[in-house]
């Protein structure tokens, strides 16, 4: 029966997104309580950044992420590649199902993935070449959280897509000793997502 096998796949769906929120906002209280006790070499300084000009680099952050996008779209199209993100396509499809995802776009996601990415793997490998130069300390790391960033969210295919972005929002974090700015920005990209989402 055709109508039994399209509502056992709805089922599936259902369970299956409100799941991954689940473990979403797992993860991210995990996140939370790690960020606690930081002590690495660039959360011990206090950022010297006010918090108005902390929120006025997340908010041009968010501005880069949004046109960058947009940037992508357009290179994509004129090499005559499809620009569809598998990441983007999925979510649309499990906002039909479960509300709870637009917590985790919103706010679980933003704080729980610039912890796991910038103090997560861009501290850890800062830390590891602490004494090396700029290259080693810096851009290495950078890319690194940048490049396993944009694989975890649409495999290789749209990796130009996440990587810049997420390379400056390392160099903001080393920069301003802060995940705020990182935190907004990523927060304004995917509220503009989400609202394309709803009303396209």
């Amino acid at each position: 029966n055709p109508s039994l096998v399209e509502n056992d796949e709805v089922f599936t769906k259902f369970v299956s997104s409100i799941l991954g929120s689940i473990a979403t906002i797992l993860t991210f209280v995990i996140a939370l309580l790690i960020y606690k006790d930081r002590k690495d070499s660039i959360s011990i300084k206090k950022t010297e950044f006010s918090i108005t000009k902390l929120i006025l680099i997340g908010v041009g952050l968010g501005i880069i992420m949004i046109l960058w996008n947009f940037v992508i779209s357009y290179v994509y199209s004129i090499i005559g590649l499809d620009f569809r993100s598998g990441n983007t396509e999925s979510i649309a499809e499990s906002l039909k199902y479960n509300k709870l995802l637009i917590f985790n776009l919103l706010v679980a996601a933003p704080i729980g993935e610039e912890i796991a990415f910038k103090y997560g793997i861009f501290t850890f490998f800062h830390e590891i070449f602490q004494d090396k130069g700029i290259f080693l300390k810096v851009i290495l790391p950078a890319f690194v959280s940048a490049f396993t960033f944009a694989v975890i969210h649409d495999g290789l295919y749209l990796v130009p897509l996440y990587i810049v972005p997420s390379f400056i929002g390392c160099l903001i974090y080393k920069n301003t000793s802060s995940l705020l700015p990182c935190v907004l920005g990523h927060f304004l990209n995917n509220f503009l997502a989400l609202i394309m989402t709803l009303y396209n």
